[in-house]
């Protein structure tokens, strides 16, 4: 790709409302998986395929919000010492492909080890890590994850700041760090960096391990100038201390168990709860309780026996997000059933002032699972990821097997629709350790605008490792909109827009598409084949790509660029037509009035003004000649059979937006110069040549599409009709 390519990101909010399920399962079918791939496996390094033994887990994610394109994945693997890095996996093209990076420098002043580690992205280009090292918590912030020297500890007489630092009961004792950033309560343009921490060593005394989050406000190198405890957990478990962020408010929240009954037995009773702050972590209270409130209970088995007999739960089995529209929460958890299964269950929160309103559970997997994370994307849709264990191979391997899935609701988690994301066999089997964790104690997922970006640890052997490891394993799943502009060709040239033209709506093309010299697509792009742009070509939105994007010099992609990634076009409906017979013929320079019905020949001569009465027109032919005026004041179709002929300075005049549906089975047709087209066309089998200077006021579907330069298409916000396509 062009080292001269702009990347940015535009987001679009889509208030959306409760859907019935077979509503909702359409609009998640929409979501494509766009990849899912071991970083070890499809990195620049070639070698590390054959000579990487690392066994990577505990994966977590950060995606900068500025360039998505841009991400970095942490595996429980490489770590810091006094003379070498600690490790990150980096991609610049959306994951698919990634650099190990030895970046982490060892904090000064701290010798030590990278155990727990998490990280998140801010605005203004800032990654913020956290890790445990020692039983205490480091952070640090960096604006170049690649570059060791751009991470910036803040170090005072030679010494790091511990994030732990305020909690001085917690020091040597503290576990399992977990970072977020999100905007400040009040000041909207400011970014506070949350680190939350399990302090086991009870400071104050009352049941098991404190929970507390410190908060750095707004500043680099991060400073942790509060710490508040938000709860209290109990033996038996791992509290799995997490959160969740409203990125519109800039509430934050702060989740946990709490073993409350046969805490030395199994299965467990456990407790899921919920806190909150609205003040940027100066303080914490959910219904009046400072110390949080239960949303759920349910059996669980915690730490053992191990999930698949190769994995001990320390906190995996739980995690939440908010919807960015609306602030609701989604809370995901471990409700094991009759027959011993811990199922995944969700269930919706709202909330009224400082209460909570906990909304009915729903089952998401009946399968025994683990390993929870919850995401919302600028829709609404709800996005979990979990593992499944799926039991044993035969003898003489005997060893576990696991799937990794993505759940997903459009209607408000009333219901989910589940995909698989990869299936493997564990590495090794059970070695007899209680506090086995091939997986590790958590996995990430993130959503940015329509798109969820996770990691999970797998075998690579899987995707590729000529022997079994655990890798860490990307995945990207985006919404695939309806588009406005569809060529549903396949061979040679799908689509092909000239020099100048402008198009404004989603563009889906079966065949190569090429983009004229400063031509503008407003909208996301998807090819079931290779692209190319031409000089100053702009893509004011995302490129997903089957095959690879060619271009001359210079271009712009303001989204992501996803190539090599599979991608479905819809087809075209075709549509039987009976039409009528005889010819009407509109005089030239006439006003006439017509009304639906079915015809043989319709033939409209030059200069001609003709009022179409709304409704349905079954059409043999149709001859629209030059400098024609087309009034439709409402929603008008004209059904073509054979020939359609729609020449030069046509206009089609109207009081309204997209009035008229021009369908046609023709096989070849052009729509002629300077004039103006308002509403649909389809034409299934045909290739459409839009000529130059046409104004076109809506969308278009068709076998394959050329727009001649100069050509602007607006689809005000359209897409082509449900009805037209499948």
């Amino acid at each position: 790709m062009s080292s001269r390519t702009k990347l940015s990101v535009i987001f679009v909010s889509i208030v959306a409302g409760s859907a019935l399920p077979g509503i909702a399962r359409a609009q998640v079918s929409l979501y494509q998986t766009v990849r899912v791939v071991d970083t070890i496996v499809s990195n620049t390094d070639t070698t590390l395929n054959a000579s990487d033994g690392f066994s990577d887990s505990e994966n977590s994610i950060g995606v900068n919000p500025q360039n998505p394109r841009e991400l970095v994945v942490l595996g429980f693997a490489e770590s810091f010492t006094s003379t070498t890095n600690g490790a990150l996996f980096r991609s610049i093209d959306s994951g698919a492909t990634w650099t190990k990076n030895l970046s982490i420098p060892q904090p000064p002043g701290i010798n030590g080890f990278i155990n727990d580690q998490t990280l998140d992205w801010g605005r203004n280009n800032q990654l913020s890590f956290t890790f445990l090292t020692n039983g205490n918590i480091v952070s640090v912030v960096t604006n170049n994850p690649a570059a060791p020297s751009s991470f910036l500890y803040r170090v005072n007489a030679g010494v790091t700041q511990l994030t732990n630092n305020l909690a001085t009961g917690s020091l040597n004792g503290a576990d399992q760090p977990w970072v977020l950033v999100n905007r400040d309560t009040l000041l909207a343009t400011q970014d506070n960096t949350y680190v939350a921490y399990d302090d086991f060593n009870n400071t104050d005394g009352i049941d098991g391990p404190d929970m507390r989050v410190a908060v750095s406000y707004g500043v680099t190198p991060l400073n942790f100038s509060t710490d508040r405890q938000v709860g209290n957990s109990t033996g038996g478990i791992n509290p799995g201390l997490r959160m969740a962020k409203d990125p519109t408010s800039g509430a934050m929240y702060a989740l946990f168990g709490r073993c409350t009954a046969n805490c030395g037995g199994d299965p467990k009773t456990i407790s899921y709860m919920l806190n909150r702050s609205t003040d940027g972590g100066m303080s914490w209270s959910l219904n009046g309780n400072a110390l949080g409130v239960s949303i759920a209970t349910g059996l669980s088995t915690q730490p053992q026996p191990k999930f698949g007999t190769v994995n001990a739960l320390l906190g995996g089995a739980h995690h939440a997000a908010v919807d960015p529209r609306n602030g609701a929460v989604y809370y995901a958890y471990a409700s094991q059933d009759a027959a011993g299964n811990d199922r995944m269950a969700i269930r919706r929160l709202t909330f009224t002032g400082g209460n909570v309103n906990i909304g009915a559970e729903v089952i998401l997997s009946s399968l025994d699972t683990a390993l929870p994370q919850v995401a919302v994307d600028s829709t609404g849709t709800v996005a979990v990821f979990f593992y499944s264990f799926d039991g044993f191979e035969p003898a003489p391997s005997n060893r576990p097997r696991f799937t990794a899935h993505l759940s997903m609701s459009a209607n408000n988690g009333a219901t989910f629709t589940d995909r698989t994301l990869l299936s493997f066999r564990s590495p090794v089997v059970d070695d007899g350790n209680a506090r086995q964790r091939i997986l590790g104690d958590y996995q990430q997922m993130k959503a940015i605008g329509t798109t969820f970006r996770g990691v999970f640890t797998a075998n690579g052997a899987t995707l590729g490792r000529p022997f079994d490891n655990t890798d860490p394993i990307y995945f990207e799943v985006a919404r695939n909109e309806n588009t406005c502009v569809l060529a549903t060709g396949t061979l040679n040239v799908g689509m092909n827009i000239g020099d100048r033209t402008q198009v404004t709506g989603s563009v889906a093309s079966g065949g190569l598409l090429q983009l004229g010299s400063r031509a503008t697509i407003t909208g996301n792009v998807f090819v079931n084949a290779n692209a190319f742009l031409r000089d100053n070509a702009t893509v004011v939105g995302n490129v997903t790509l089957a095959g690879v994007l060619q271009h001359q010099n210079i271009f712009t992609i303001t989204g992501t660029l996803a190539e090599n990634t599979p991608v479905t076009i819809p087809s075209l409906v075709t549509r039987t037509i009976t039409p009528g017979s005889g010819n009407t013929i509109i005089n030239p320079g006439a006003t006439a009035t017509l009304n639906p019905g079915q015809f043989g020949s319709i033939t409209i001569y030059a200069g001609a003004r003709v009022t179409l009465n709304p409704g349905t027109y079954n059409i043999a032919s149709l001859d629209v000649e030059p400098d024609v005026i087309l009034t439709i004041n409402s929603a008008t179709t004209l059904n073509v059979q054979t020939s359609l002929i729609w020449s030069d300075r046509v206009r089609v005049q109207s009081t309204i937006a997209r009035p008229l549906t021009l369908y046609t089975n023709d096989n070849d047709f052009r729509v002629g110069t300077d004039g103006v087209f308002n509403g649909f066309l389809l034409a299934p089998s045909a290739s459409v040549d839009v000529s130059s200077r046409l104004n076109f006021q809506g969308c278009i579907g068709a076998r394959n599409i050329t727009m001649q330069p100069d050509v602007t298409l607006n689809g005000g916000g359209a897409v082509l009709p449900m009805s037209a396509t499948m």
